[in-house]
């Protein structure tokens, strides 16, 4: 049985072939310094931050992150959350589920009955509505152009 859930464990091998395209530098014992072209990110392995903030915010080493453990044979599988881990998902889809039956059946507290939810009002704009591409850090957009530009 994997140490982790199908889906961490696939955003882990993710993470780590994008860590193929790094460069490692030690700033101290460790704080290191990660490259990348032009960019780079600090990464501070003991109290697991990295300058991306994905290590801290999704609590699995992200791509720098694993560049350094690489460096210094060290088991990424140490740094996960325990959350990722199958065990902690198969219990938590372990508990049962009861059946709620059909909404006419409900009994529901008066003040309930009486309440009336309507949608929040909001003005209709006139016209197509604009599109809205939001184009991660990672991404370049296109410029299409003619031949005569």
């Amino acid at each position: 049985m994997k140490r982790l859930t199908p889906v961490a464990e696939q955003a882990l091998t993710n993470n780590f072939v994008y860590s193929f395209r790094l460069t490692v530098k030690p700033a101290n014992e460790y704080p290191f310094e990660v490259f990348k072209e032009e960019k780079s990110w600090i990464v501070n392995l003991k109290e697991q931050i990295c300058t991306c903030k994905r290590f801290q915010n999704d609590e699995m080493p992200c791509g720098h992150a694993l560049a350094v453990m690489k460096e210094m044979n060290i088991d990424p599988y140490d740094y996960c959350s325990h959350y990722y881990t199958t065990k902690v998902w198969l219990e938590t889809y372990n508990a049962t589920v009861y059946p709620v039956g059909k909404q006419q059946h409900w009994e529901l507290p008066d003040f309930f009955k009486d309440i009336i939810v309507l949608p929040p009002f909001e003005r209709v704009k006139t016209g197509r509505p604009k599109k809205r591409i939001i184009i991660a850090s990672w991404e370049t957009k296109k410029k299409n152009k003619c031949s005569k530009c």
